[in-house]
């Protein structure tokens, strides 16, 4: 490419690079509510990124690629998704393919030969529906193209791995290791097949559960069920798992250790907590909240079920939560090297 033609590319990257930003936080933003509304969990957080201009030019002299426009090229804005089960892969394709305007789509399995190790990922190129064009916020994307990427996180392990070890094809990987490749590549897609089995299983065990087991010991599946029974559903966090896991022991600290022991608390309670919450509402936004706090409050909630539950806890217990709080709050910060 000519250094006239560069120069003119350049400027173009720097003048249109913020507008790409924003771009891809709008998308982040909107793939994130997506999921989340069809219960898609993510492995790790949307991985978005702007090519650099640097990468930009190793990949018009690696590919010997020549554009006319920045616009032109269709990863120039990427987004990845990280999913944690296979199964959801099918699912975020599906939104992905309902929701926008699809250019082009690839799974990056079918380029792989017989001398190839295995393991890829879906991969759009997308623009915005006219419909979402007509959002004042959203016009000055209009023309923008971007990659997403959708992968689980074996494969991303496997994609990470690969690249930095550079063993894609079998004839560039020294025979030893060959054996202990195949074999890493198997294991990887194994623990996807398994992460399957133990997610259908765990959502076959959820079913078997009733009010009848009242006295059994809680376990973070009941603790979920019951939680989702006894609190309003729109308290539930819908971006994120909640911390069931977390709030098993605390609620066996303090003796609350079967569905009614959990229900009898919840109910003695329930009004206290709730105007807890309503309380929180009413202060609205704070610049010391999370993101995902501020945004419940903008929904007209604050505590998670989780939260409604500590809350219900410190209600019930008073000083001694709080000395609890404080005690498990120091052993976790000593633990983790920050005391």
């Amino acid at each position: 490419m000519k250094t006239r033609d560069l120069k003119h590319l350049e400027e173009e990257y720097l003048a249109l690079s913020p507008v790409a930003a924003q771009f891809a936080i709008a998308l982040n933003d909107q793939l994130r509510q997506l999921l989340a509304e069809r219960k898609i969990y993510l492995g790790c957080p949307v991985e978005w990124r702007v090519k650099a201009w640097q990468s930009l030019l190793e990949k018009l002299d690696r590919k010997s690629l020549s554009i006319g426009a920045i616009k032109d090229l269709h990863d120039f804005i990427g987004i990845r998704l990280i999913l944690l089960f296979r199964r959801d892969v099918r699912s975020t394709c599906e939104i992905i393919e309902t929701q926008f305007k699809i250019v082009s789509s690839e799974d990056t399995a079918r380029r792989l030969s017989e001398e190839q190790f295995g393991y890829g990922s879906m991969h759009y190129v997308v623009e915005l529906p006219d419909s979402w064009l007509d959002v004042p916020t959203l016009r000055a994307f209009r023309d923008l193209k971007a990659e997403i990427q959708v992968r689980t996180l074996a494969q991303h392990m496997w994609a990470a791995a690969s690249h930095a070890l550079q063993y894609k094809h079998e004839a560039g990987v020294p025979p030893p290791l060959r054996r202990t490749i195949y074999r890493a590549s198997a294991l990887l897609e194994t623990a996807d097949l398994e992460f399957e089995r133990v997610l259908a299983e765990k959502e076959a065990y959820k079913e078997t559960l009733s009010e009848a087991a009242g006295t059994e010991l809680l376990n973070v599946d009941s603790l979920e069920r019951l939680l989702d029974e006894l609190l309003p559903p729109e308290n539930k966090d819908d971006l994120e798992p909640e911390s069931y896991s977390d709030l098993l022991p605390d609620l066996n600290h303090f003796g609350v250790r079967t569905p009614d022991d959990l229900r009898q608390l919840l109910t003695k309670h329930r009004d206290a907590v709730m105007n807890a919450d309503r309380a929180r509402v009413k202060e609205g936004p704070q610049s010391f909240l999370s993101n995902d706090e501020n945004a419940r409050i903008g929904r007209g909630v604050f505590y998670t079920h989780v939260g409604l539950a500590r809350e219900a806890l410190s209600k019930s217990l008073g000083k001694k939560w709080e000395e609890y709080v404080r005690r498990v709050r120091s052993q976790r910060m000593a633990m983790s090297g920050d005391g």
